[in-house]
C-alpha cells in the first residue's frame, strides 16, 4: 500500500513539475523620478522612466517567491529599458517629448544651458537643445569640464546660470517604526508674469509618482504626469511590445 501511495505521489509531483516548467508568466515593473527646471520663460520636467521585465516559468515564480523571503532574494530582471519623458511648459502650453534609450546622469546648468550624461552604455555628455539632447561643440565641452568642480549640486537651488531646480519628491515623515507617510510638495513659479503651481509626489510610499499643475484661474490642478510603480503581470504580447 505504501509503495502504491509513494508511486502516485512521485508521478503526480513529476507531472506538476513538468506542467509548471512548461507555462510562462511575464511581469513588468516601472520606476522613475524627475527634476523640474525653470527660468523666466519656460519650465522643463525631465522624468526618468526605467522599466524592468521578468519572464519565467510557473516553477520559476514559485522559486522566486521562496527567494524573496530570504536575505538578498531580489530577482534579477531579464530585460530592461530606460527612457526620459520631457514636458516643456510655457505660461500657456505644455509639449511632450520622449527620449528613448536614455538614462539621465543628473542635470547641471552651465552658461545658460542644461547639461547631462547618458548612463547607458556608449553614453556621453549631452546638452539640451530645446526638444532633445545633442553633443556639445568641442569648445563647449572644454569650457564645461574646466568648470566642472564649480557646478551646483543638490536637490534644489535658485537662479544658477539662469535656472532654478526642484526634485520631484514629497516630504516623507515617520509615523511609527513601521509606518511612513509622504505628503505632497508644492512649488509656485512664475513664467512670463503668470504663476504656475506644481504639486509633486515621488511615490516612495504609495508607489504612484505624480506631478500636478495648476494655472491661474483654474480651480483644480491638472495631473500632467503619473507613474504606477507597482509590478504588473502582463501577457506575452504586452511584454514583447515593451522590450523588443
Amino acid at each position: 500500500m505504501f509503495k502504491r501511495i509513494a508511486f502516485w505521489f512521485v508521478l503526480t509531483a513529476s507531472i506538476a513539475v513538468v506542467l509548471l516548467s512548461s507555462f510562462h508568466a511575464y511581469y513588468i515593473r516601472t520606476d522613475g523620478g524627475g527634476q523640474l527646471f525653470w527660468n523666466d520663460k519656460e519650465a522643463l520636467l525631465f522624468l526618468q522612466v526605467n522599466r524592468t521585465g521578468y519572464r519565467m516559468t510557473y516553477l520559476g515564480v514559485l522559486q522566486e517567491m521562496v527567494r524573496e523571503m530570504l536575505p538578498f532574494g531580489v530577482p534579477k530582471p531579464h530585460d530592461t529599458h530606460s527612457s526620459v519623458v520631457v514636458l516643456r511648459m510655457t505660461a500657456d502650453s505644455i509639449e511632450r517629448d520622449i527620449l528613448d534609450n536614455f538614462w539621465i546622469a543628473g542635470i547641471e546648468p552651465f552658461e545658460g544651458a542644461l547639461y547631462t550624461g547618458n548612463l547607458l552604455p556608449g553614453g556621453t555628455l549631452m546638452k539640451w537643445a530645446g526638444t532633445h539632447f545633442e553633443r556639445p561643440t568641442p569648445e563647449e565641452l572644454k569650457n564645461y569640464y574646466a568648470a566642472a568642480n564649480n557646478l551646483p549640486a543638490g536637490p534644489s537651488y535658485d537662479n544658477v546660470a539662469g535656472w532654478s531646480k526642484r526634485t520631484i519628491a514629497g516630504e516623507v515623515a515617520r509615523q511609527s517604526p513601521t509606518d511612513y507617510n509622504e505628503t505632497d510638495t508644492k512649488i509656485t513659479i512664475e513664467l512670463e508674469g503668470k504663476q504656475l503651481t506644481f504639486t509633486m509626489n515621488s511615490g516612495f510610499i504609495s508607489h504612484e509618482a505624480y506631478v500636478e499643475l495648476r494655472r491661474p484661474g483654474e480651480q483644480k490642478p491638472q495631473r500632467i504626469w503619473s507613474l504606477d510603480e507597482k509590478p504588473h503581470r502582463v501577457s506575452k504580447r504586452e511584454y514583447e511590445a515593451a522590450f523588443y
